[in-house]
């Protein structure tokens, strides 16, 4: 079943109930909680499942809403699994963990997970602005890159070290909801997994509540800015443990999109897909109604849904 984050409608209703009347409004019947939902709609939004008035098909780590952050941080990345900071991974890891519980509470299948960060310079931000400004044909670029992914590569063992510390709590407690965990690929170069660390990932937690959460806005943005040459590169390794797809288009340098609005060749996901992945479009408020309505029956005419 097809389902739409609360990434594009949340912000614009004030209450579960409304939330609830504007998603089936779209032609919805399954949501993803995002990073936003707050604590306090959680006892009504469990009554809405249990009365089959919506489904919840996954949560997205943090969730519900955080409320106390770190100076500098937001709801997004307001405390890293892969952080150096060991106060801070371990409450990483109980709030992971309070998704877990909450994503079984609420009868969901999985929990999309941002793994990290490893420390760049340049950082990966700041490529990436870069290259939305001046191209990747620039004469600077190869230079940019080339220490971008040298710093990467310096750094990234410590940070992985810390992440896999962090899942091998986290893992546990999925186990135990019957909850998978998806590791997301990442929009910019610095963050958690590359292709190799997804790899890496999934090879050691081989056979646990662990799986691939693919994110089409996401790789196209690594295609598009020339880090990887083909969108399948990272569907192709892991087309085995894919646990759900994040569906959003892509327009120049700009994803979030809604299905069919943009350039991205959805066709491509279609070998992928099969009735275990959980489908979600991911679009931001900057989409249309009419815009994601064109998205379901786009991605219904191409087959994918």
């Amino acid at each position: 079943m097809l389902s739409i984050s609360t990434a594009y409608h949340l912000d614009r209703n004030d209450s579960w109930q409304k939330l609830l009347d504007d998603t089936k409004r779209l032609g919805f019947r399954s949501l993803e909680l995002n990073v936003e939902f707050p604590a306090e709609w959680l006892s009504d939004a469990l009554r809405s499942v249990e009365k089959g008035e919506i489904a919840v098909s996954s949560l997205h780590n943090y969730c519900p809403r955080l409320e106390r952050l770190p100076p500098g941080k937001t709801v997004y990345s307001g405390y890293l699994l892969s952080s150096e900071d060991e106060e801070e991974r371990k409450l990483a890891v109980k709030y992971t963990v309070n998704t877990v519980e909450c994503a079984s509470r609420l009868g969901a299948k999985a929990v999309v997970i941002h793994a990290g960060d490893v420390v760049t310079e340049p950082s990966g931000r700041e490529f990436a602005k870069f290259v939305r400004q001046f191209g990747i044909k620039s004469m600077l670029y190869a230079r940019y890159f080339e220490e971008m992914k040298a710093s990467r590569k310096k750094k990234s063992a410590r940070y992985m070290n810390n992440l896999f510390k962090s899942l091998d709590e986290v893992v546990k407690s999925a186990e135990r909801a019957k909850i998978v965990l998806g590791i997301e690929n990442r929009y910019y170069y610095h963050e958690i997994p590359n292709i190799e660390e997804t790899r890496q990932i999934l090879d050691r937690y081989e056979g646990a509540a662990l799986a691939y959460w693919h994110d089409t806005g996401h790789a196209e943005m690594f295609v598009r800015q020339g880090w990887v040459k083909e969108h399948v590169e990272f569907l192709e390794p892991f087309k085995k443990r894919i646990a759900g797809v994040h569906l959003h288009d892509v327009r120049g340098f700009t994803d979030h999109n809604a299905p069919g609005s943009g350039s991205f060749d959805f066709a491509i996901l279609k070998k992928y897909m099969n009735p275990a992945v959980i489908p979600v479009i991911e679009a931001h408020p900057k989409a249309s109604d009419s815009e994601v309505r064109g998205g379901i029956k786009y991605l219904t005419k191409i087959g994918l849904i």
